[in-house]
């Protein structure tokens, strides 16, 4: 089994405070202590009419924002590649 996490980075704002970009990690790791990571940059559409303001914007809401536009599903096959590569590359 792998556990996946997000790490947030940081963002790129604009001059009214609108959140334009994402930079995260998201990394699978297993229960043997193996992991891999996927450093990405999230590009986000202009606001809607459900503007949030910077304040009030959480993790949570960042990682939803990535959830909408990123194909999770890949990267999770992309980083078990990794992980299998790995564990191939290890003496036994």
């Amino acid at each position: 089994m792998i556990n996946y996490t997000y790490k947030i980075k940081g963002t790129s704002v604009s001059n009214n405070n609108t959140i334009l970009v994402i930079h995260w990690d998201y990394t699978g790791t297993t229960e043997h202590g193996l992991s891999a990571t996927i450093s990405m940059t999230t590009f986000l559409n202009p606001p809607s009419d459900n503007f949030i303001q910077y304040e009030f914007i959480t993790g949570d809401i960042l990682i939803s924002w990535i959830e909408g536009k990123e194909n999770i599903e890949a990267l999770k096959q992309n980083i078990l590649q990794q992980i299998i590569e790995l564990s191939n590359s290890l003496p036994v």
